[in-house]
């Protein structure tokens, strides 16, 4: 028996429906990886490489994943000895799984960054599809509006900073004059690795699936994504679950109102749903969670990460505090989405979960002025900007979608997101070549080249001492590092006493005179609680490590080259043999670097 043609219509019409989402989609996914990857494809263009090192960041992100690379099981301090086994606080999820996927690929250990743009790129665009697919599912036309959406944050300078749309515009007045508004190419911050690149997907997945579906039924396969999502928050980003968990929190409070007070069955489903979610997801986070509290709770770790300003009292009064509060772009973005909220109706209740994550964001990066702690909360503005930019895009698409605009609209409308696209394509690889601090780090990468062997002979027993540049040699190399600048300071579970004496002994070993090392540590970038803790204030800290470097000087440097065992260093070659620290063996050098083996590992000069 033939079909209806009714039934016919309604089943071409489905199946065109899905095509041209699965075809939006894998544009969208496209965009994100041509976008991400071009300053590798920019480097490859211009020196015949794929490396790429954007700042310093990604140059101790990639240290941080030598250890997994490298068949290690866990993650550890990657500038310190392998003897040490000193942790990190960053999280394994972020890093060993692509460093893995590098190494079974084949690909070079320099070649990391490219898998996680290559990885990440088209994940951020494929989940940024599927939230705002989520949200306009009743528009006229959500395939049309969710592509031209999802685009926009793909390519938008504003989207990581706030500054919707806005933020891309000053981008053309840069490229007129030939610079960039940042010594490092983060103009799109979205493409910044490892956060949010790595990271941001799952939350985007997370808030997808809590925008309530237009039919009011859940299926388990939703549950168990929403799970999931949650959980890989938790493993990934301490910003992004405690965000996730507020967000979560602060939709539960209308639902519940809303299933109670007027005994709705749909609303009541869908409060257990999200619990359901929550509960889950911090059930199979626990682990990092309870990992988590264990580090903040360590005394004698405590130290260590007030200098980090992971948990830095900020007294009371102190203008620190409230910082973040005055932020214009979000506060408009919130009252815009709660207009939309109450008068959108239906379509406009589906932006509430969306409204809840901004504001989470926008609460925790304030909750200093509560709490007195600082975090580095400024990190939080990943959350509060990238949801109020999806919340503001949702609205215009919904109070654009009631009306039928004529062809000539529909494409001026349809301009935004392309032409957004072609700037961004320009952008990304002219930032890779012009930024100043990516044309440093690359050019120390290419100087390095004829010692790659030499460091690559350097084993986790070794420890490399030397110049700034030395933070690109560790990366060349299987060894710990004496010490980073400026990662040790921020990013290493370092003591402060152990801290100085490492920068002092480093110093000593370069050869620097007193005056020189006093003028280094006055240019030092001093952490936040140097203004609440006299030891870390200028003159506190050059006169401990200077005191460091004088004994070192008058002969009591022993006790530091056995405690820190520094077996390598890399020096200017026009600089000669290094003149501390006993013997030296010149094993690679090039016109420009030398690196030396210590091979008496005496105290003498």
């Amino acid at each position: 028996m033939a079909e209806p043609p009714i039934v016919r219509a309604t089943e071409t019409a489905a199946v065109g429906c899905i095509r041209s989402d699965v075809a939006a989609a894998l544009l969208c996914g496209f965009v994100g990886l041509v976008l991400s990857v071009a300053p590798h494809l920019a480097m490859f263009v211009r020196f015949g490489t794929l490396e790429f090192l954007g700042d310093g960041d990604d140059v101790y992100y990639l240290a941080v994943a030598r250890a997994p690379y490298d068949g290690e099981s866990s993650l550890r301090d990657p500038l310190s000895g392998s003897w040490e086994s000193r942790p990190t606080l960053y999280a394994w999820l972020q890093f060993a799984p692509l460093a893995l996927l590098t190494r079974w690929l084949g690909l070079s250990f320099q070649l990391i960054p490219l898998v996680w743009r290559a990885v990440g790129g088209p994940l951020l665009g494929l989940s940024l599809y599927l939230l705002f697919r989520r949200i306009l599912a009743g528009a006229n036309h959500p395939t049309r509006w969710s592509l031209g959406c999802a685009l926009i944050c793909l390519a938008d300078a504003g989207f990581s900073g706030g500054q919707s749309v806005f933020g891309s515009l000053t981008l053309l007045n840069q490229l007129a004059q030939g610079t960039t508004p940042l010594p490092k190419p983060d103009a799109l911050g979205q493409y910044r690795v490892v956060t949010p690149l790595l990271n941001l997907q799952a939350l985007l997945v997370l808030a997808a699936v809590i925008v309530p579906p237009l039919s009011g039924r859940r299926s388990v396969m939703a549950l168990i994504a929403g799970i999931l999502a949650l959980a890989a928050c938790v493993h990934l980003y301490f910003f992004f679950w405690t965000a996730a968990v507020v967000g979560v929190g602060l939709w539960l409070i209308p639902l519940a109102i809303w299933a109670w007070k007027r005994e709705c069955k749909s609303a009541r489903r869908e409060l257990v749903f999200v619990l359901l979610i929550l509960a889950g997801g911090l059930a199979i986070g626990s682990p990092q969670v309870l990992s988590n509290s264990r580090t903040f709770a360590d005394p004698a770790l405590k130290p260590i990460l007030r200098r980090m300003s992971r948990g830095l009292v900020l007294p009371l009064g102190d203008p620190a505090r409230s910082r973040y509060l005055n932020n214009s772009w979000v506060l408009a973005k919130l009252a815009l989405g709660a207009a939309a909220i109450f008068f959108l109706g239906s379509q406009g209740r589906r932006l509430a979960p969306i409204w809840t994550f901004t504001a989470a964001g926008y609460l925790l990066a304030n909750s200093a002025i509560v709490t007195g702690l600082e975090f580095e909360n400024a990190h939080w503005s990943y959350v509060h900007a990238t949801f109020g930019e999806v919340l503001l895009l949702s609205v215009v698409s919904l109070l654009l979608d009631r009306r039928d605009w004529g062809r000539r609209m529909v494409l001026a409308i349809e301009a935004v997101p392309a032409g957004l696209v072609i700037l961004a394509l320009i952008w990304r690889p002219y930032e890779a070549l012009r930024a100043p601090e990516a044309i440093a780090l690359n050019a120390t990468l290419r100087a390095l080249q004829p010692l790659r062997s030499a460091l690559a002979r350097l084993g986790p027993v070794d420890i490399l001492a030397g110049p700034r540049e030395t933070n690109i040699a560790l990366i060349l190399s299987h060894a710990g590092q004496l010490y980073e600048f400026d990662q040790t300071m921020v990013s290493s579970l370092v003591p402060d006493a152990q801290l100085h004496e490492r920068n002092a002994l480093n110093a000593w070993l370069r050869g620097l005179s007193l005056e020189e090392y006093l003028l280094e540590i006055s240019n030092t970038p001093l952490p936040a609680l140097s203004s609440t803790d006299p030891a870390w204030r200028r003159d506190a800290l050059a006169a401990t490590r200077s005191a460091i470097f004088i004994a070192l000087e008058a002969g009591r440097s022993a006790e530091l080259l056995d405690r820190y065992r520094p077996s390598a260093l890399l020096r200017l070659s026009n600089l000669g043999p290094p003149p501390r620290g006993g013997e030296w063996r010149s094993t690679a050098d090039s016109s420009q670097w030398t690196l030396w083996r210590r091979t008496r590992p005496s105290a003498s000069r």
